[in-house]
């Protein structure tokens, strides 16, 4: 009799078993023997793997059974050894007490895993040191992606190399993984809600991680902190099937526990954010195949069921391009309002713009104007949209935390340039020492503030801000003053066709050339010893390779328009 057999087969004699507690009946007690029996007969050792990989409330009735009816228990263990027969019931009372102590947490429910494709395989490392610690998440809050940069190593492998314990001199290193997984499928090591050892900082208290095997094709350096060569064409089909079973496993976490695709972070992000080691996983080899984390949490919302095109923004992550992605948020669903996101009195922050992500009421006031919206008639409505400065501080609130109320960063717009470089975030120049516009660039001047998102050959800017009607992505003249200029037509095809609904209310795509000559500037130190840094090369790539990379055009007729607005070939 195969494993997948004597689990039935068990499945049905606890279940019989329940139901006997519940209604004792002669006939069902005996048919639940008959099963039992049948069982016994099996391996021992493969009868403690079929127990322990039965459903939590099967082994909770028999468990009970066991433990409330002595005449039942002295039959279940007929003919066997009294070794063997402890061994079994101890496991079913280690099961349940397993169970018990993870609140129904430490396996995916039923449920869910008969309602995916995923092949999941349960065999925690009971002999790490980790797993004996026993030390359980409250809450779970995220998932952190890791891969491993030992090509070739798959799950089998990872668990007889960590299924043993560093205080007893059999493993070299304190660690731990909740998942290894492959292109075939998933090996769960740990409960999920077990605080696991994967990350080296304080992401261990609250994230399930997931290590993706890394395939044979991949050549490191000998420090193993660069990858020197990948055989894409060899090793793509892997990688898209090991990409969409963490895809496919995040999916089910997130129903498990709550969670959304924003709390999705790589253990690089983690670095970034401080709560994990210096590691550059999984992007450092995703890139190979046009992923990255932004793709992945793309795909894991879509599969949860949200169909919202924006990309998500990571909040607390200090780098330029989740800087660019997170301005883009609110980009047509947030209207323009006098006030919107300063507090009552006026003298700074309010909860709009230091709260993390989208206020709900932002857009259900958007989608209840008309194209005939004025800003006039709804000035100090402060919790319905944001105004030019309230929306940049919300940006920098939520590129710099993680959670709402803490101190904000709105103020005057005049000030902001030079007040973010006092506070040690970039450098600053007045306007009349202002030579050209970089990415990320916060340009203030009275009244009005906005942040450059590219620069183009013929000296035009692409910028976001939020300006009546709202918060939307414009294009500046050239400085000769010419209207036709790249950035304009630019930003005409980027809210025409990723912001369709806004665009057919407000068709305001431009900016005067002041935009260009009237606004000091803050630009960001991203060497380390400022707010944020640049992992992905935004700073050094040309404005299509940006532009393709931050709104995800991947269509190549998509592609190929943009290519031609910016260099009219």
């Amino acid at each position: 009799m195969n494993t997948i057999k004597k689990v039935i087969s068990l499945g049905l004699s606890f279940a019989m078993l329940a139901t006997v507690m519940l209604q004792p009946s002669a006939t069902a007690v005996a048919e639940g023997e008959n099963q039992l029996h049948e069982a016994k007969a099996a391996y021992v050792n493969d009868i403690l793997e079929s127990v322990g990989a039965l459903e939590p409330q099967d082994l909770q009735s028999f468990y009970e059974v066991l433990k409330s009816d002595e005449s039942i228990k002295s039959k279940v263990i007929e003919n066997m050894d009294e070794p063997t027969a402890n061994s079994i019931y101890d496991k079913i009372a280690e099961a349940v007490a397993l169970d018990e102590k993870y609140k129904g947490l430490a396996v995916l429910s039923k449920e869910l895993l008969n309602n995916s494709d995923l092949k999941i395989e349960t065999k925690f490392m009971t002999r790490n040191d980790c797993f004996r610690s026993g030390r359980v998440m409250n809450p779970v809050k995220g998932i952190m992606i890791h891969s491993t940069a030992c090509p070739g190593i798959m799950p089998k492998t990872w668990y007889e190399a960590w299924n043993k314990s560093y205080q007893k001199g059999e493993i070299a290193r304190e660690v731990c993984v909740h998942v290894f997984l492959n292109d075939e499928g998933v090996g769960q090591f740990l409960p999920w809600n077990h605080r696991g050892w994967h990350c080296g900082g304080a992401g261990n208290n609250y994230f399930i991680s997931i290590e993706i095997c890394e395939p044979e094709g991949i050549v490191y350096n000998p420090e193993k902190d660069k990858i020197l060569e990948v055989d894409v064409e060899a090793t793509k089909e892997y990688f898209e099937k090991a990409y969409n079973n963490a895809v496919k496993l995040c999916v089910l976490l997130c129903k498990q526990f709550g969670l959304t695709e924003k709390d999705i972070i790589s253990h690089c992000e983690g670095n970034k954010l401080g709560i994990a080691s210096n590691h550059g996983d999984p992007e450092h080899w995703f890139k190979f195949y046009g992923k990255d984390m932004y793709t992945f949490r793309e795909d894991v919302k879509k599969q949860l069921g949200n169909n919202d095109s924006y990309a998500t923004p990571v909040s607390g992550l200090p780098t330029i391009k989740n800087l660019l992605i997170t301005s883009l948020f609110p980009v047509g669903r947030t209207l323009y309002v006098w006030g919107g996101g300063w507090n009552e009195e006026d003298s700074g922050a309010g909860d709009g713009a230091i709260c993390i992500g989208l206020r709900p009421e932002w857009r259900a006031f958007c989608d209840i104007q008309g194209a005939d919206y004025d800003f006039k008639n709804h000035r100090y409505e402060i919790l319905n949209g944001l105004d030019c400065s309230g929306f940049i501080g919300w940006l920098i609130y939520n590129v710099f935390n993680t959670e709402p109320n803490n101190q904000g960063y709105v103020m005057p717009s005049s000030k902001m340039a030079v007040e973010f470089s006092n506070r040690g975030f970039g450098t600053f120049k007045d306007k009349e020492n202002v030579v050209d516009h970089k990415v990320g660039d916060i340009m203030s001047g009275p009244g009005h503030v906005y942040m450059c998102i590219c620069k183009f050959a013929d000296g035009s800017v692409l910028f976001v801000h939020s300006s009546p009607p709202g918060v939307q992505v414009n294009g500046t003249p050239t400085k000769e003053g010419n209207e036709d200029s790249i950035a304009i037509r630019v930003a005409t095809y980027i809210m025409q066709k990723f912001y369709p609904d806004w665009s057919q209310k407000f068709n305001t795509f431009s900016r005067s050339v002041t935009y260009l000559t009237d606004f000091s500037q803050m630009r960001w130190t991203t060497d380390g010893t400022g707010k944020l840094t640049d992992p992905d090369g935004y700073l050094n790539k040309e404005p299509y390779e940006l532009l393709v990379d931050l709104f995800r055009i991947n269509d190549k007729a998509d592609r190929n328009e943009l290519y031609r607005i910016i260099y009219g070939e």
